[in-house]
């Protein structure tokens, strides 16, 4: 299936099979079992993971083999987990297209990105769980597209150790999984602190903001209000909040994105430059058009988005949004109507996700609807900073309250 959907970039069959065997002679001894011992896991090909090679998609990394683990990957492997290998991403984990990798069940739709292969390999169930990178949205995205569940944890709270930066304010490591639970067993092995933030006192409320998803398609607001009233069944109260439009969020996100990465290329690979991805260079001349005020005055609308989000939040539980605004982005699309306006294919598959990269808040992706044909709409669980657990234990109660069965049949590709 691999050769077909082009997931991976690195297979590491040698070292992936004596850590299997490893796994097996522990269980025939019965000594201790790590929490993921023997477990099939991926890691995307910008988080350093050894004996692969891990260009993090760059053609002038090619030849790029780290020395040792990077953080996740050495709390997955200390955990028992087997990595099969490292997963393909969009070229310096820029964009969320990843147009390598092909969708296992829908071949002329987008896997998302910039984790697509870890996406991609869950879809077709070559692994139990992967390792993705989060800039703007990118384990959302693919998450969303794959129908599987991800998780951007709380800003810094798994180490960024290992990992080749993109954007040094917004980078985030989280776990992707086909389940809720998956992803929760992942997330306790990154952080064993737990992640644990409570309640507000006698809480149970749910808030989300109807006009920050009101530019979506007719199937993905009839599946939110789905999720709404599964909530209420669940006991939760469901209330109207307001959270900062993504017109208002998307032009802050491109220029910090954009003159942080051009900041980090420019210092350090400033020969490559005939080699960098299409789109980053696009993002780099924008860059070097802005003068040095246009970035302090981007933090500091940040800031001021951060404190609006976090308002919201002293009043509920969690925030639920919609991850993208359409079920079906196609693959070679340059971009969709939103709405009544044509959106570029990045800021619209963005559009709901990249402000919680500015706010740091931990964001489960899940799906919410079947759409059949591996397919689903997709909502976004945001919680308080630091409510990790709080957010996927309530994402997998509303995950059992929808019991949602994805058809996972892939595409016959050959």
């Amino acid at each position: 299936m691999n050769p077909h959907i082009q997931a991976f970039r690195d297979v590491i069959a040698e070292r992936a099979l004596e850590d299997a065997s490893r796994a097996d002679e522990r269980r025939r001894r019965g000594g201790a079992v790590g929490s993921l011992d023997g477990l099939p896991i991926a890691i995307k090909e910008n988080v350093d993971t050894t004996p692969a090679r891990c260009p993090a998609g760059l053609s002038f990394r090619r030849d790029y083999h780290p020395t040792q683990d990077a953080a996740a990957t050495a709390a997955l492997r200390g955990a028992g987990a087997v990595v099969l290998g490292v997963t393909v991403s969009d070229p310096g984990a820029f964009g969320v297209r990843t147009a390598e990798v092909t969708h296992p069940q829908q071949p002329s739709l987008s896997a998302g990105g910039s984790s697509g292969g870890s996406g991609a390999a869950l879809a077709a169930e070559l692994c139990f769980g992967t390792i993705g990178t989060d800039t703007g949205g990118s384990i959302r995205v693919p998450s969303a597209c794959c129908a599987i569940a991800g998780l951007k944890p709380t800003r810094e709270r798994v180490s960024l150790d290992g990992v080749f930066p993109l954007v040094w304010s917004l980078d985030h490591v989280g776990p992707m999984a086909k389940t809720v639970a998956d992803v929760d067993l992942l997330a306790a092995t990154l952080d064993p602190t737990g992640f644990a933030a409570p309640l507000r006192p006698g809480g149970k409320i749910v808030g989300y903001d109807p006009g920050y998803f009101a530019d979506a398609e007719q199937v993905v607001r009839e599946d939110f209000e789905s999720v709404l009233a599964a909530c209420r069944d669940l006991g939760y109260t469901v209330t109207e909040v307001s959270l900062p439009k993504p017109d208002e969020v998307l032009p802050i996100h491109g220029k910090i994105f954009s003159i942080e990465s051009y900041a980090f290329y420019n210092s350090t690979y400033p020969d490559a430059v005939t080699e960098y991805p299409t789109l980053a260079a696009d993002m780099f001349a924008y860059a070097r058009s802005l003068g040095p005020e246009t970035y302090v005055l981007a933090m500091r609308q940040r800031a001021a988005l951060t404190q609006r989000v976090q308002a919201v939040l002293d009043e509920v539980d969690f925030v639920l949004t919609p991850t993208l605004p359409l079920l079906r982005p196609i693959k070679d699309a340059k971009g969709f109507m939103i709405g009544d306006q044509w959106i570029e294919f990045t800021f619209a598959l963005v559009r709901y996700t990249c402000l919680f990269d500015h706010t740091g808040h931990p964001v489960l992706a899940m799906p919410m609807g079947i759409q059949g044909s591996g397919l689903a709409t997709s909502v976004q669980v945001i919680g308080p900073l630091g409510g990790d657990q709080a957010v996927v234990q309530f994402g997998a109660e509303l995950e059992s309250a929808l019991a949602l069965n994805v058809d996972r049949a892939v595409s016959d590709l050959a």
